[in-house]
């Protein structure tokens, strides 16, 4: 049973969490509301689906985007569970400039590289934008953000 003290703490969270959600999914702001992903199974930090779509509409061929979501969940794992510092902090350092300046891959049968922008800091209207609340995250710890903010899939 919830006692009175704990619906006012939580009542204005709602409110506030409901504001930031109205002004995010705004015709001026264009995110799109994914959810309330408190119970939803596999919340990750790099939601395949919409890093696949965002791809296929930038026109990368079906094994290109494979392989590069691949090594994109792949990287963003390395330093999920370390404890030093160090590793966390060279692992956040790669993955920064793996979004920033993509990373480059090669087609089977084809002898050229072919660079994989995760998003488009060109044309920043090219990225799809995604908000959901409630966010499970489960680890080592549990942990629950009230939002979360994606850019093509990818937890910012």
């Amino acid at each position: 049973m919830t006692t009175t003290y704990e619906r006012r703490i939580g009542d204005p969270e709602r409110v506030t969490q409901n504001r930031v959600i109205d002004l995010l999914t705004s015709k001026d702001m264009g995110y799109e509301y994914v959810g309330y992903w408190k119970k939803r199974e596999n919340n990750s930090n790099i939601e395949k689906e919409y890093v696949v779509k965002f791809l296929k509409k930038q026109g990368y061929s079906d094994e290109l985007i494979r392989k590069a979501v691949n090594h994109l969940e792949s990287s963003a794992k390395l330093g999920m569970g370390n404890s030093l510092d160090d590793k966390l902090y060279t692992t956040n350092k790669e993955f920064y400039s793996l979004l920033r300046y993509g990373e480059s891959f090669k087609v089977e049968g084809s002898s050229v590289s072919q660079r994989v922008n995760f998003i488009d800091w060109n044309k920043i209207n090219n990225n799809d934008f995604y908000i959901a609340e409630e966010v499970t995250y489960s680890g080592c710890l549990e942990k629950r953000p009230d939002i979360v903010i994606y850019v093509n899939g990818i937890a910012i």
